[in-house]
């Protein structure tokens, strides 16, 4: 079972079954000394968010089952989701110890490393995700890049996962091209008028087609681990920037839609894309956001370029401003979005790419968080080393995202208070 910490293009994304939990919870009461019934069973109650109970049931097939090494593994990943990485960390190297080239336990245990600041060893075990999950890296005929000077031809990087994740790991580019002397990246067609601009670029390619002639491939995400670096390393935030006519463009639709809006414009993500392996722990209900509509002074304005029928009409009933997208959103990934985010005040968005957006312009943005959050964002901060205009709101210990809501809405209050005593809005 590999803990996802997977995009929203996810093709490994488990959802639970619960014929297959009913099936098994039969098979373990029938056969209590069955250790891969337990085994299967645990595996099924982590899939459907069950840790405590998938944990139990684990120590149960781990005292039972004959293969030992796919109980470790589960285990590992399970501590890892109930917020534990130390020790996921001690059950996955242990299972190393003597299954070297067990690909999840490896994976999970980057994972564990990289929540816990470990960067070196995270990203080397973090390299195993291919065969984790069962995937051919991109270009698998092309030698891999080891950071070496390449005199042959260009560096060829292929973006990865999710837009978010793409955005994310672009800080990265310049420094590879300082050690490879030039720079092709790879990415989905409609990403490339968003990163076009990214330093450390020397061309753009679609994914999908043919590439040019390089020296050497890389995909995206192992760039840090191949240069020895972290999060404070790579291009400056921000790296980035919303083109200027689009921002003009969405400042003169935000006055029609909100005339003489002297307060706080806050611009709201309230969901990820259902395919994401753990989407039920990070997306938020959009009622949930009803108090912070209801601050005096603050204007809440949808950033989803695709609101259905039933959130425009919440939003509707809320004040929420729903503003039509871009015509060119499909094909031109984002960049309506940055120049709308360009004239917000505030950017409020759960982990996805509206985040990593917003960070990567270096836009106000709180990021609120599920009670174990994706490895990046480390255990307790409330700042991060990625994006330094970004603070991260976390859920409290009993993982409810109403109490994380009022909290905001008391802090917009703040800011608003701020604004009429001083004349700004403060930091």
């Amino acid at each position: 079972m590999n803990h996802r910490d997977r995009s929203s293009d996810d093709p490994g994304a488990v959802q639970p079954n619960p014929m297959g939990l009913q099936t098994l919870r039969k098979a373990v009461e029938a056969t209590p000394e069955n250790g891969v019934a337990w085994s299967l069973y645990g595996r099924e109650l982590a899939k459907a968010g069950d840790l405590d109970e998938a944990e139990t049931a684990l120590m149960r097939a781990l005292a039972l089952a004959p293969d030992r090494s796919t109980v470790l593994a589960n285990l590992g990943a399970v501590a890892l989701r109930k917020g534990d990485p130390a020790r996921a960390d001690a059950l996955l190297s242990d299972l190393l110890d003597r299954h070297p080239d067990h690909a999840d336990a490896q994976y999970n245990r980057g994972l564990a490393r990289l929540t816990l600041g470990r960067w070196a060893e995270g990203f080397s075990d973090y390299r195993a995700r291919w065969r984790a999950w069962g995937l051919e890296r991109p270009f698998p005929d092309s030698p891999t890049w080891m950071g070496q000077p390449l005199r042959e031809g260009p560096l060829l990087v292929s973006t990865e996962q999710g837009m978010g994740d793409a955005i994310h790991f672009l800080r990265f580019l310049p420094p590879a091209r300082q050690r490879a002397g030039a720079v092709l990246l790879a990415c989905r067609p409609a990403m490339g008028r968003l990163l076009c601009g990214a330093p450390g670029l020397d061309g753009l390619i679609p994914l999908g087609i043919a590439p040019p002639p390089h020296a050497a491939t890389l995909p995206l995400m192992d760039l840090p681990g191949v240069l020895g670096l972290g999060p404070q390393d790579g291009a400056p935030v921000p790296y980035l920037l919303a083109e200027t006519e689009r921002a003009v463009s969405w400042a003169a639709r935000l006055e029609t839609l909100a005339p003489d809006c002297e307060g706080l414009r806050v611009g709201i993500a309230w969901r990820g894309s259902p395919t994401h392996g753990l989407d039920r722990e990070r997306s938020i209900p959009l009622s949930l956001f009803a108090p912070l509509a209801r601050v005096p002074g603050v204007t809440l304005v949808a950033l989803h370029p695709d609101v259905t029928s039933e959130e425009a009409a919440l939003c509707d009933s809320l004040g929420i401003l729903t503003p039509d997208p871009d015509p060119d959103w499909r094909t031109e990934a984002f960049v309506g979005t940055a120049g709308l985010m360009a004239v917000l005040d505030l950017i409020l968005s759960v982990d996805t790419v509206f985040a990593h957006l917003a960070g990567a312009l270096g836009r106000p943005v709180r990021v609120l968080l599920p009670r174990m959050a994706d490895w990046r964002w480390g255990l307790a901060d409330k700042g991060t080393p990625w994006y330094p205009t970004m603070t991260l709101v976390r859920q409290g210990p009993d993982g409810l995202w109403p109490p994380v809501l009022v909290q905001e809405e008391r802090h917009m209050a703040r800011r608003i208070e701020r604004r009429l005593k001083k004349g700004n809005l403060g930091p």
